[in-house]
């Protein structure tokens, strides 16, 4: 159980775990490039916390304005209790960051200082947030290599801990920038997608208590990777299938883009994960288990999608283990659950009214070089593969 407790509101129905690109902000009414963002922060009653009126992405936050807006939005148990005062000379009792320091410091999301000063009126870089944003949300330090060639010790397994969560700003090279000084739209673009993980998370765990534990308690059907299980529909897709593809070209082609190409491997992998999801519903295995994890009942590499120690790379390899190796490259996953049945409308209209989804779509930010993808849906779920290398198995017709 997580020892902060969310702010209320951002109330959705959508997995929010695909990585959500920053926006360049700019001009008179930069402003309105973050209306979505300011609505949400208003809703959980965190504009407050972030420096000028109107909201201005291009301003900075200082330390003291830091710590302030993550106790706000990452309000810790056990607050009451007696705690240890912060060793801190340039923060007094009466100061307005006194609680926020004193109750991040016990939580050891802040550290103690050589000199014995907090600093509060400097501001925050990037690499400084990441840091601070990951302890206060809990989120698990990574070890794995680095991603960007500019972060190390400490602050690359923050910046590592949150992309494994999908929670990330794009950036224009391999480089973090951790030096550079937050801006409030990237510090607002990587909070609200934390605040976001944690809250799906928590509404994808209230949609699978609605199963008995007897019904939990039925035998379950073993399902194992086989090639009989992935050829079974001869790749000629299925109706629902069918439908879902040429919708989201369709979607794609509106927004002036060029079409998709279904990929085989992409598709088994799709069509592997559909029947592992109703088979076993492996999001529903702990609370932090997304709808991207996968069981222990097939030949694969198991993942709780949230929580496991290098869960997005266990699962950008799927389509690498669900064939074999014949398809090399990472893939991407947008995914859908509905209590009844999903269908290619649902599920499509779904991701069209997610930023993250619908940038995977749309091939924004990060994914813009997207050019293959693999489709299924049966029963209560629907995963779409995405992927960037050509397949060696070849396209569906």
């Amino acid at each position: 159980m997580k020892r902060w407790m969310l702010s209320l509101g951002l109330i959705s129905s959508m997995l929010l775990t695909l990585p959500v690109s920053a926006s360049a902000y700019s001009g008179e009414n930069k402003e309105s490039w973050f209306d979505e963002e300011i609505t949400q922060l208003s809703e959980t009653e965190l504009l407050e916390y972030f420096p000028g009126e109107p909201f201005d992405p291009n301003a900075n936050l200082t330390r003291s304005e830091t710590v302030e807006l993550l106790h706000a939005a990452f309000p810790m148990e056990g607050e009451t209790e007696q705690q240890e005062e912060a060793p801190f000379e340039d923060v007094a009792a009466d100061d307005k960051e006194y609680e926020a320091v004193n109750a991040l410091y016990n939580k050891e999301v802040i550290d103690s200082t050589d000199d014995k000063l907090f600093h509060g009126e400097s501001l925050v870089t990037k690499g400084e947030y990441a840091v601070l944003l990951s302890k206060a949300a809990e989120l698990h330090h990574s070890d794995s290599e680095n991603f960007y060639a500019d972060v190390d010790g400490e602050t690359s397994e923050a910046v590592h801990a949150l992309l494994e969560a999908d929670i990330l700003l794009k950036q224009e090279d391999e480089n973090f920038y951790p030096e550079e000084v937050l801006t409030n739209g990237e510090a607002a673009e990587l909070l609200l997608q934390t605040v976001n993980y944690y809250k799906d998370s928590n509404s994808n765990e209230g949609n699978s208590s609605e199963a008995t534990s007897d019904e939990l308690a039925e035998e379950e059907p073993e399902f194992e990777v086989k090639e009989a299980n992935l050829t079974d529909k001869s790749f000629s897709l299925t109706e629902d299938e069918n439908e879902l593809a040429q919708s989201i070209n369709a979607y794609r082609e509106e927004n002036g883009l060029e079409p998709l190409t279904i990929s085989i491997s992409l598709t088994q992998t799709a069509r592997a994960h559909v029947e592992d999801s109703n088979a076993h519903a492996p999001e529903s295995e702990r609370e932090e288990c997304s709808l991207h994890s996968w069981s222990a009942h097939g030949e694969w590499t198991p993942v709780c999608y949230g929580f496991d120690k290098n869960f997005a790379e266990k699962s950008w390899t799927k389509p690498s283990e669900i064939t074999g190796g014949l398809y090399t490259g990472f893939g991407f996953e947008n995914s859908y659950w509905n209590s009844i049945e999903a269908t290619p409308e649902k599920a499509l209209n779904g991701w069209k009214n997610s930023d993250s989804h619908r940038a995977l779509l749309l091939g924004e930010g990060s994914w813009e070089d997207i050019e293959y993808m693999g489709v299924a849906i049966d029963g209560n779920y629907s995963h779409v593969w995405f992927g960037r290398e050509e397949d060696p198995q070849g396209y569906v017709e």
